[in-house]
Order: C-alpha cells, then sequence, then structure tokens
C-alpha cells in the first residue's frame, strides 16, 4: 500500500490521510498522486506497508493530530476510538487511530455532538452509506447552529437596550440592575 499524508497546519508533521493499492514496480505512484491532488505528499519510507501498521505512542498522536492527551483519552472511553494496549498498559496508536481522530477533531471543531460524531464516523466508515444520511445529520445540526444564533442575536438586542438605558454616572439609579432585579417589569405594571 503506498500511504499519502497531508502537512498539519501547526507542524511540520505528516498525517496519514489514506493508501492506494500500488505494486512495487508501480513507476510514478507519487508523481500520479500529486499530479491529481497537488498538496498530497506521498510517504516514500512508508511505501508497500500494511494499513495502520506504524504505531506510535499517545504523545507522538498527540502531537500529529493537535488534540490534547486529555482528549485522546475521553475518545476512547465513551468509545469513539480503540488503541491498542501494550501489556504495561501504554497505548500504541495506529496510523488509522490518527486518521480517525483528525476526523473527530474536525467534526468537533464544526460543533457537532459526541453522539453525531459517532454517527458520521459509522458512516463514514461504511462504504455502502447514504450520502443522504451524512446530510441529514448535518443539516439538523445546521439547524441547531442558526437557533442559537438567533438567541444570540436577541440577547445582543436586550443587552445592548439595557446598556442604552443606563447613563453610566455617579448615580445609584440603575436600569440593567432593576432589570436583572425584575424591577423593571413591576415598575412598568404598577404605573399601567
Amino acid at each position: 500500500l503506498l500511504q499519502c499524508a497531508w502537512y498539519t497546519h501547526s507542524s511540520r508533521d505528516l498525517i496519514p490521510i489514506f493508501w492506494h493499492d500500488a505494486r512495487p514496480h508501480d513507476r510514478g505512484a507519487c508523481d500520479v498522486f500529486q499530479l491529481c491532488f497537488g498538496y498530497w505528499k506521498c510517504i516514500a519510507t512508508t511505501q508497500f506497508t500494511n494499513l495502520g501498521a506504524a504505531i506510535m505512542n499517545v504523545g507522538k498522536a498527540s502531537k500529529l493530530t493537535g488534540l490534547a492527551i486529555r482528549t485522546m483519552h475521553y475518545y476512547e472511553e465513551v468509545g469513539l476510538i480503540a488503541p491498542a494496549r501494550r501489556k504495561n498498559g501504554y497505548r500504541d496508536y495506529s496510523e488509522n487511530d490518527v486518521h480517525k481522530l483528525g476526523f473527530l477533531q474536525r467534526a468537533r471543531s464544526l460543533g457537532f455532538s459526541i453522539e453525531e460524531c459517532r454517527t458520521l464516523l459509522t458512516l463514514y466508515n461504511d462504504r455502502n452509506r447514504a450520502s443522504a444520511d451524512v446530510k441529514r445529520i448535518a443539516a439538523g445540526h445546521l439547524c441547531r447552529v442558526e437557533t442559537k444564533l438567533n438567541e444570540l442575536v436577541s440577547l445582543r438586542n436586550a443587552l445592548s437596550h439595557l446598556i442604552e438605558c443606563c447613563d453610566g454616572d455617579q448615580r445609584p439609579d440603575c436600569p440593567i440592575l432593576d432589570d436583572l432585579a425584575g424591577l423593571a417589569s413591576k415598575s412598568s405594571e404598577s404605573t399601567t
């Protein structure tokens, strides 16, 4: 297998992304990938290795993915990844594990929940998946994001109004505190 990878933004390390079935005499396989994908780089030193064969400790996997070790352990705890364990209990991360961690990092950065990440990871690994299932999850998430955005706009407007109403001088009267204490609504009710 020919391993292809990309450079991370935070370092010059390569993160394995995909593998291509290539034979030892398959001349120019790297050139083909670089021509087709541009930014992909073939890792010559690990050509023709088994998928996931390169093993690394948690520190190296953390450096490659940019994830905190604590986050990686959490992903293991909730069953999103399952790195191999040595007899002494140390974790060994395969290239496949690192790829999953990168997938999870991107999904979490887009705000997907842990359960959505679990479903997306399952769909990613299922070659018989329907893209409609993936789109449904993303659309549901977008709907929740838009709801939160609308709530934040309402919150911003309410805070802006309170700040406008407050003189911000040396007097003790403060419409912001009155509103927080519920006095603003009571005083308007008593005047009606």
